[in-house]
């Protein structure tokens, strides 16, 4: 028989063949195809016909180039492999299970070759049906196993278990006509190979020679084109869709290295397209072009001898596992396989093993990466591939995944927004087809996925995204290097994108830069700078780069000309930077000439993202870095660009930051925001925002030089260096603080622009600090954007000496000294006279006198302050603010009006002065404040700034306008009980001490318990709240509404008008309370009454007792103020009323003993209790005989120290505390020492016992029945 006669017979089988079919992401059999699979082996080995005509003839490849046969690829059928129909559906060399336990349930998924999950937790030996248990497999409830431990360190795709045991029983029926089938071809083949081996003997052919030939028909034919057209170039331009892009290829394929990873075993494989690289499903249509080979590898494939890999020429790029789940160790040859590859060269990207079940926990699998990503020492600028996060159907004990695609799709985006908020934004999704079209069927998902795994013909999943893609097309890859199989992967675009063989430097956007002078610095290395030889002032001398010294040799003025180029001339020798003989060729030299306007002597900056490549104005050629070397005395050349980094720089300003200088930092948009560490921390990754001016060290930064105009800005309070999280590069990175190590990440560049600010770009990203979106409220972070020249990305730099801490302490000394609110500065020193912007004038510069007070809005200032506590003074007929003239603070300066500019000449520090005026110092200078011109204050005289100096001339009386404004300092912030004038003893007490929101409010009995205390507190414009202290919960207007007997009750706190109030102090001390809601409606006792349970209520104000209150402060003195009138008393002892507290003798003299003796009616056995005047809460006790009063003697608070009458002088030794006691009874406590009390001597009742101090003990003999 003929290799025709072979040829003819592999044709019939072709279409038999195709019926082997890929439908989402299940292998679907039809009729006999394992029979004809098992005849082509038996064909290929009688005729030993070279694999490569297999893969032409039968797969159709012979419309573009095919190099697997030159590989030792284990997967291709191209390369000499057939596809097993013993294999699992999807997973090519993972063998079908002999038997299948009917234990197993049905709906279960095959996870690897031996285990079946079944969506609940469960796992399972498929041909045993035992549930597994082995941690090593299957994990435990608490931690999960490593997720490629059940496969032995082989990708699996997970199968539906019901289609394996479809296979399993196909295969089982078609035993015997394989068998029968498989001899008879098996037989023609050898006779019809004795006879072709005879003819290719004959003719001078070899097998080889065959094979050959063949692969020159294939290299130009083109699939359905039979026009006789095969050769022609195809338009590298023309668009292509997934439906009809069909393979091609071009004339020009010498320049494409033909070095590809191998195919797989059912058709899919590498050729090119527009002469570029390019992988194609087994139809010829395009999967990707300009394609990169890419494996994935983990710690299962061992010790990668990553020199063999690159030797290979076929593996252009890595994607490493790094983890899976949260909390796990890294993968154990995760930092070998980095470290290698970053040596190498050879790009990579990393994958994140997914174990999650909902949104929560993908945050912690973000912050586990993030934490290992940092570990690995991994940027983004370190990553050519995404993170990819892998989303599978996993297998854990106990657990398993959703199978909602809602919860999988917030899981997603939990965990790349948690990486991007850790610097990490460079994310995607990887997965197979079957689970991307059921679990994971989300258009969110679906937007996110460029890798997709799907071992078969084609590829199923199209709801690409994006243009870059892709295809894991087998796990059985062969590459030296690597013992055992590895995952093999084709990565490339779907279409075109411009050529990447050519670096066109002019198609990069060109940067405006601020005529100045700058120094030159590579982004090889911070520690040089471009420098001209020798500083020589000489035509001809050559650039090179020379370790950073600040010299005039190594500083440039920038020039723009009018096409956008600069001259650039070196500030020392005054020439410019020259290309020899002005002719652009790689090599020429870059020297220093007399300027002369010339092409050779322009230069455009272009930006190329992380640095600036300075471009010749001859055209498409670029300053370089001679071999990258940072080497001193390294010359710089003129090169083809190429993007590398020995042909990027950044441009320092020459006037940069003060080195080594306490700085604030501020932004221009609000100079009261500073850079400012979260909540001061000391650790690392804690955020950098900006803040309120505090002057505190978390606000306070030095910058050290680490090159020429290139610093490390660290924190004074954690001494931490300001870093870009992961040294990222995209837009909207942010920015914290880590210890210092020096790296790009932690280096900035000051670049000064012409307003005195400064702009900061990172030598890591090229990217400049910004406030997103110019916010400057407090908190707002730091983070980097591209250079934009705007507002949000300029920065006030300026140096903070002692004083201006100093100046800033005493700012925060009293920030609440003037509260917020609108007032008429009135004079101290003068009736009816107050402060104006004269005329009502609404101009700018509008002098501000004194004038009559009439109340017009003229004569109303609105005080607000700003983030640092500065006081700002508004004008409320004009809006325009209090302005000292000419921002210069001397004697006599006049002050005026003026449109408001966030200067200090419109700053001011507002001082409240004990006698309750106030005085307004200058944040210009704070030795001079707001003063009256002359010696009196009338009307029209002068407003200006003065040395301060006291007097009444520089003090004004501040009066609120509004009614809260009048009466926010009559009740002080704290904790109270509100007592009835007409009742003392009867307090506002919450019912029941209920813990309910509307629970009812009353009077009661006072018993000092949590429900009676209120804690009183002021919003910023002077309302009050007050706080029940038993529940937590605020007084409330029920309802809202402010009408006569509308109840009052209490309420979760939630800011509205009906629970705050205005606290009014009476002329008799007492305090109402007027509504918020309606301030003519007042906190009301029902009828004025005064029993248990009277309800408490709103009413209108109408100055009764029954709408004030008594205010008695929770302290122990103040508490218990109210608990004994004054009045004349008898002290008897509870035990027996007959024995009561006696003067001895009814003596006269001082130091006259105190007993107790049988009752007798005389005069020296009654007290009178008199409280202290101004010192609330405390009493002193008369004898009525002789004007006396009770005495600590020596004013000594010690055990049994005797008690004594003595001449009243007022002090501590005579005043007490009377504390009633809930049965009645009082206890008297020293002011000497509250824990010390009255006492009878061992509580007795005999005639004579001695009355002495001693340590409070709650026995009878401390107590006193207190008759009138």
């Amino acid at each position: 028989m003929s290799f025709q006669f072979f040829h003819t017979v592999l044709n019939k089988m072709r279409c038999r063949v195709r019926s082997f079919v890929y439908v989402e992401g299940k292998m679907k059999k039809r009729v006999k195809s394992s029979a004809i699979l098992a005849g082509i082996t038996a064909l290929v080995v009688a005729f030993n016909v070279p694999s490569m005509a297999i893969a032409s003839e039968n797969m159709s490849v012979s419309s573009h180039q095919t190099y697997g046969d030159t590989l030792n690829a284990s997967t291709d059928l191209g390369s000499g492999q057939s596809v097993n129909q013993n294999d699992i559906p999807s997973n090519p060399d993972q063998k079908l299970p002999d038997t299948i336990s009917d234990k197993v349930p049905d709906d279960s998924t095959l996870v690897s070759q031996k285990l079946a999950s079944d969506g609940q937790g469960s796992i399972y030996d498929v041909e045993t049906g035992e549930k597994v248990t082995d941690p090593q497999l299957v994990g435990t409830k608490d931690t999960p196993a490593d997720p490629l431990a059940k496969t032995n360190g082989k990708s699996f795709i997970p199968v539906d278990l019901s289609d394996v045991k479809d296979k399993i029983d196909e295969e089982s029926s078609h035993e015997d006509s394989l068998a029968q089938s498989v001899p008879q071809e098996q037989n023609q083949a050898q006779d019809e190979q004795s006879q072709a081996t005879t003819r290719t003997a004959q003719s001078g052919y070899s097998a080889l020679r065959i094979m050959s030939a063949n692969r020159a028909v294939a290299d130009k034919a083109v699939i359905g084109n039979n026009s006789g057209q095969n050769d022609q170039k195809v338009d590298s331009g023309q668009k292509k869709t997934e439906q009809n892009a069909k393979t091609d290829i071009t004339q020009d394929t010498a320049a494409i290295q033909n070095v590809f990873l191998p195919n797989n075993n059912y058709g899919a494989h590498w050729g090119t397209y527009n002469g570029t690289p390019a992988f194609f499903q087994n139809d010829g249509r395009l999967f990707v072009q300009q394609a990169k080979g890419v494996i994935d590898v983990s710690q299962w494939q061992g010790d990668i001898d990553w020199n063999a890999v690159k030797a290979t020429g076929n593996v252009q790029a890595a994607i490493v596992r790094i983890g899976y789940g949260s909390g796990n160790a890294l993968d154990r040859k995760a930092a070998r396989n980095i470290s290698e590859l970053k040596r190498l060269g050879i790009p990579f990207g990393v994958y994140w093993y997914s174990y999650s079940e909902n949104a929560s926990q993908s945050t912690e699998e973000a912050r586990s990466t993030a934490d290992a990503l940092r570990k690995l020492g991994i940027t983004n600028n370190d990553l050519s591939y995404p993170i990819y996060y892998d989303l599978e159907h996993w297998t854990w004990a106990g657990h398993a995944p959703s199978t909602d695609p809602n919860v999988n799709a917030a899981a997603m985006h939990a965990y790349f927004n948690t990486l991007a908020s850790q610097g990490y934004s460079k994310t995607a999704v990887y997965s197979y087809t079957s689970y991307l079209n059921s679990n994971l069927r989300h258009s969110d998902i679906w937007k996110r996925t460029t890798w997709v795994a799907q071992y078969g013909a084609s590829m199923g999943f199209t709801a690409w995204n994006t243009n870059f893609r892709g295809w894991q097309y087998s796990s059985s890859g062969k590459v030296n290097g690597i013992s055992g199989n590895v995952d093999i992967n084709a990565f490339g675009n779907y279409e075109a994108v411009s050529d990447p063989q050519v670096f066109d430097v002019r198609n990069y956007p060109l940067v405006n830069l601020a005529n100045g002078e700058y120094y030159i610095n590579p982004r090889l290395s911070e520690k040089v700078s471009v420098d001209v030889s020798g500083a020589s002032r000489d035509n001809g001398v050559q650039m090179h780069v020379y370790g950073y010294n600040k010299s005039n040799a190594q500083r440039f003025r920038f020039t723009r000309n009018s096409d956008g180029s600069y001259t650039i001339t070196n500030v020392n020798s005054g020439k410019v930077l020259d290309i020899s003989a002005g002719v652009a060729r790689n090599n020429a030299r870059i020297q220093q000439w007399d300027s002369n306007g010339s092409a050779a002597q322009r230069w455009y900056i272009r930006n190329l993202g992380n640095g600036y490549a300075l471009q010749s104005a001859l055209g498409n050629w670029a300053i370089d870095l001679n071999g990258a070397s940072t080497a001193n005395g390294n010359p710089i050349q003129l090169y083809t660009p190429n993007g590398s980094d020995a042909q990027k720089f950044f441009l320092a300003s020459v006037d940069g930051p003060a080195a080594n200088t306490r700085v604030k930092i501020s932004s221009t948009i609000n100079s009261s925001k500073v850079l400012d560490i979260d909540r001061t921390s000391k650790d690392n990754s804690a955020q950098v925002h900006v803040w309120d001016w505090l002057g505190g060290p978390a606000q306070l930064f030095t910058f050290r030089e680490v090159g020429n105009g290139t610093y490390s800005i660290v924190n004074n309070n954690s001494g931490k260096v300001l870093d870009v999280a992961g040294n990222a590069s995209e837009n909207g990175a942010r920015v914290d603080q880590y210890d210092w190590n020096n790296s790009a990440a932690q280096q900035w560049i000051a670049l000064k622009n012409s307003d005195g600010t400064y702009s900061f770009q990172g030598r890591g990203s090229g990217k400049f600090g910004e406030l997103p979106g110019g916010n400057t409220n407090s908190g707002t972070p730091l983070k980097i954007y591209s250079g934009n020249g705007s507002p949000a990305q300029r920065w006030n730099v300026r140096t903070v000496s002692d004083g201006d801490l100093r100046d800033i302490a005493y700012v925060r000394q009293h920030i609440g000294d003037l509260p917020d609110d609108t007032y008429t500065f009135e004079r101290p020193d003068a009736d009816n006279i107050a402060m104006e912007v004269g005329a009502a004038s609404h101009a700018n510069s509008a002098n501000v006198q004194l004038y009559n007070s009439n109340n017009t809005k003229a004569q109303q200032w609105t005080i607000s302050h700003d983030g640092a506590g500065y006081v700002i003074v508004r004008n409320v007929e004009s809006g325009k603010v209090l302005d000292l003239a000419g921002a210069h603070a001397a004697n006599g300066q006049n002050v005026q009006q003026y449109e408001f500019n966030d200067s200090d000449a419109q700053k001011w520090i507002a001082v409240l002065n004990s006698d309750k005026t106030y005085t307004l110092f200058s944040k210009a200078n704070p030795n001079f404040s707001l003063n009256v011109s002359g010696d009196k204050s009338v009307a029209y005289a002068n407003v200006h700034v003065w040395q301060k100096n006291s007097t009444v001339l520089q003090k004004w009386s501040l009066i609120p306008t509004s009614f809260v404004g009048k009466h926010r300092n009559d009740l002080p912030n704290g904790e109270f009980e509100f007592l009835r004038p007409n009742a003392k003893l009867k307090v506002l007490d919450l019912a029941g001490a209920s813990r309910s929101n509307g629970a009812n409010v009353q009077i009661y009995d006072a018993n000092h318990s949590a429900a009676q205390h209120w804690v009183v507190s002021h919003d910023a414009k002077g309302y009050v709240t007050l706080t029940n202290k038993a529940s937590g919960k605020v007084l409330n207007l029920s309802g809202g509404a402010a009408r006569n007997g509308q109840n009052v009750d209490q309420y979760d706190s939630n800011g509205t008008d009906a629970q705050k109030w205005v606290a009014v102090r009476n002329s008799d001390n007492t305090v109402t309370f007027y509504s918020k809601v309606d301030n003519s409606y007042a906190l009301d006792v029902a009828g004025n009454g005064t029993g248990n349970s009277t309800n408490v209520r709103l009413y209108k104000s109408n100055q009764s007792t029954g709408q004030k209150w008594l205010i008695n402060d929770t302290d122990f003195v103040s508490m218990h103020e109210y608990d004994i009138e004054d009045g004349t008393y008898k002290f008897e002892r509870p035990q027996n009323s007959r024995v009561v507290m006696d003067l001895a003798g009814a003596s006269q003299a001082r130091g006259a003993n105190v007993r107790v003796w049988a009752s007798n009616g005389t005069a020296a056995q009654q007290w009178r209790v008199r409280h202290v005047p101004g010192a609330e809460g405390y009493v002193v006790i008369y004898n009525a005989a002789t004007g006396k009063v009770l005495d600590v003697s020596g004013a000594d608070p010690r055990l049994g120290q005797n008690v004594q009458q003595w001449d009243l002088n007022w002090s501590k030794a005579q005043q007490w505390v009377a504390v009633l006691n809930s049965n009645g009874t009082y206890t008297f406590h020293s002011a000497l020492n509250f824990t010390y009390v009255l006492d009878v001597s061992g509580n007795g009742t005999a005639n004579g016992t001695n009355v002495q101090l001693w340590n409070e003990n709650g026995s009878q003999g401390q107590q006193w029945k207190v008759t009138r």
